[in-house]
């Protein structure tokens, strides 16, 4: 007997044991199941994006009013008046009249007098009350209704006028818009939301400042597997490489997707200048950051070129010439192509104006030597420089020349100041280049009153000792360092 009742304890642990090793086994399959399912939505960001049309529909069926029918419930329908009838008492029969009927008839006819008259004031003073209480419910359904409308014309006027700032592509209607696209991208849960546009309606062009993904959405945990030795389940760590090549397909499959979103959105979009930046805490100062990881300027010829849902994004990034740290994971910070403060604030000065409204300089009428000598006074005014225009006759390419004299980074650099009004190309960047080899010159800069091409920026990134001056910066730092309030109108005929 005692035998028998071990056999079937062991059985039973044994059976036990059988289930806790399977239902550990299937928690950590689960966990790893669900750790390749984020992979692959991490993944397929872009592919699963590019299926929708990304344009917010500001012409759908204008609004109406939806107030509820009146509802007066048992209060619709008056309840029957009393009636007389009701109360009238029989009359006395012939046998009852000869036996004194007629004046117990005469008591019990006035007594229903009483009782009917006492019934028909209280049902005419509870139907007044009744109509009352119609005529409260009434009035609210009237307000609410004209709530209703108000709201509905409120929100028709406030669509109608969206529509028309988009078509006239005022700049607060067109940022506020394509802001509302960004916020739209469809992505997972737990990316951050941060998103901020500028526009200049002259060029067509948007400056996106977009907040990326931290590092810590990339799973670093591979696989989960149940070790029966230890009875536990433990993690497989990804290895670092591999997260770090995850974190850079996330990166640029959201930029991508941000960048086909907006050109998809708004039909009059020429250029979209890109930024993706990511918070971090400096671990040294404990301060907030916030690098920029990629910095591409694309234009809506070039994006229309790609088949986006074939392509992969960091070859697609490398294609059109992007500007991506080479450590992300890291978070290893790049310089944006495009700043997206001073485009903000030069957009707003930048708007065409009539130079004789608000009496301010234009630079286009300004004589070639005055601008180069206005250029000179700008590296003055920064402390330290020392600035010497150059004479026409003599400048083989150098407009004007600045020296630093801080030891180290301090030394000749050699300027070219370009008063267009169309954009500088590569070729500018490349004569500004030989220049420097001729001269033996550190650093180079090359200022134009109007704006670079986007080859021009990305060979000035390459060679990486030349800066570019558009006229939207010129602008700003004019306001910045000596203080001048200018603007950039059409190039003045020279007599």
């Amino acid at each position: 007997m005692a035998r028998a009742q071990a056999a079937e304890v062991r059985a039973a642990e044994r059976k036990a044991r059988g289930a806790h090793l399977a239902e550990q086994d299937r928690r950590a399959a689960n966990a790893t199941t669900e750790i390749d399912r984020r992979v692959a939505e991490l993944g397929s960001i872009l592919t699963d994006g590019l299926h929708r049309s990304a344009r917010i529909d500001l012409a759908t069926t204008p609004h109406q009013a939806h107030a509820p029918s009146v509802d007066l419930g048992t209060l619709g329908k008056p309840e029957p008046a009393p009636r007389w009838e009701d109360f009238l008492p029989p009359s006395p029969g012939w046998l009852s009249r000869a036996f004194g009927g007629e004046g117990r008839y005469a008591a019990r006819r006035a007594a229903a007098d009483r009782e009917f008259a006492a019934a028909k004031a209280s049902y005419d003073a509870a139907d007044v009350e009744r109509q009352r209480r119609v005529r409260e419910i009434r009035a609210r359904h009237a307000a609410a209704s004209a709530e209703a409308a108000a709201g509905a014309a409120a929100s028709n006027r406030r669509r109608a006028a969206r529509m028309a700032g988009l078509d006239a592509r005022s700049r607060d209607v067109v940022e506020n818009y394509l802001t509302e696209v960004l916020a739209a991208v469809p992505l997972p849960t737990g990316f951050p939301t941060r998103r901020e546009v500028t526009y200049s309606a002259e060029e067509e062009h948007a400056v996106v400042r977009f907040e990326l993904p931290a590092t810590d959405l990339v799973p670093t945990t591979r696989a989960v597997v149940y070790v029966k030795a230890r009875d536990e389940c433990v993690a497989r760590e990804r290895q670092i490489r591999q997260c770090a090549d995850l974190y850079r397909s996330l990166i640029s499959q959201v930029s991508l997707l941000a960048i086909r979103d907006l050109f998809d959105a708004d039909p009059s979009l020429h250029m979209v200048s890109f930024s993706g930046h990511v918070s971090k805490t400096n671990s040294a100062t404990g301060r907030a950051e916030y690098p920029c990881l990629l910095s591409v300027v694309v234009e809506r010829e070039e994006l229309a070129t790609l088949v986006l849902d074939r392509v992969t994004a960091e070859d697609c990034l490398r294609h059109l010439k992007a500007l991506v740290s080479a450590h992300p994971y890291s978070v290893v910070g790049v310089r944006p192509l495009i700043d997206f403060d001073r485009s903000r604030y030069a957009f707003v000065e930048g708007v065409d104006v009539v130079t004789g409204l608000d009496h301010r300089d234009d630079l286009m009428r300004l004589t070639p030597t005055d601008f180069e000598h206005l250029v000179r006074q700008l590296f003055e005014a920064t402390p330290g420089m020392q600035g010497w225009t150059t004479q026409a006759s003599r400048d083989d390419g150098v407009d004007a020349v600045i020296f630093n004299a801080t030891p180290i980074t301090g030394g000749l650099t050699v300027v070219q100041a370009k008063q267009y009004s169309t954009s500088i190309g590569v070729q500018h960047v490349r004569e500004l280049a030989g220049t420097m080899e001729d001269k033996k010159a550190g650093r180079g800069i090359l200022i134009s009153t109007s704006r670079f091409t986007k080859d021009a920026e990305v060979l000035s990134e390459r060679l990486g000792r030349i800066q570019l001056i558009g006229g939207a910066e010129l602008v700003y730092l004019l306001k910045e360092h000596l203080d001048k309030d200018v603007v950039i109108g059409r190039r003045a005929k020279r007599p």
